[in-house]
């Protein structure tokens, strides 16, 4: 049964990456597709609060998403960018937060410690755009967001579907203003 949370909050117009931890999924470097998708709920202007359904032939938006790149075992002779991670000789994984560099992650403060079980959403500035409702300074709207993961591998390859429920979108003056 879905859940009627609201998962993420927004301002109209804003750009936003979102990090998503996929527990059941693991490692996010082995083997899956991901689709994230926002659908336009059945808002009103006058709604006190978020609506239960979508609206009937709403907007439906695909989502980019990121996944880390996986560099594999660390080198000293690899230069390794902001967002991509490795293993150390022990098996421990780490992604780098600064700048570019081929420096030991276990002594290099631009690097922490990583689960690889993540993605990242990426939201878009026009996500509402469309929408039949757009915010008002009194009445946010609200869309339906859900994630899947998908195996690419096996004989019955597995779908999960980790997140699922509301994004909320409030009003912003300077979406307006030209």
């Amino acid at each position: 049964m879905f859940n009627p949370e609201i998962l993420y909050r927004f301002t109209h117009g804003e750009q936003r990456e979102v990090e998503v931890t996929l527990k059941p999924v693991g490692d996010t470097s082995l083997g899956f597709t991901y689709e994230a998708v926002v659908i336009e709920g059945d808002n009103t202007a006058d709604q006190a609060e978020a609506p239960l359904r979508r609206r009937f032939n709403g907007v439906q938006t695909v989502l980019e998403i990121r996944v880390p790149l996986a560099r594999g075992v660390w080198s000293a002779s690899n230069t390794y960018l902001s967002g991509e991670w490795v293993r150390n000789a022990a098996g421990d994984a780490f992604v780098l937060k600064g700048a570019p560099s081929g420096a030991d992650p276990v002594t290099d403060g631009a690097w922490e410690e990583y689960v690889p079980d993540k993605i990242f959403v990426r939201f878009p500035d026009t996500l509402i755009d469309g929408w039949a409702q757009l915010p008002r300074a009194d009445t946010p709207v609200y869309g339906f967001f859900g994630v899947r993961a998908t195996e690419t591998t096996g004989e019955f390859p597995q779908t999960y579907k980790p997140l699922a429920g509301l994004i909320e979108l409030g009003f912003s003056p300077t979406h307006i203003v030209n």
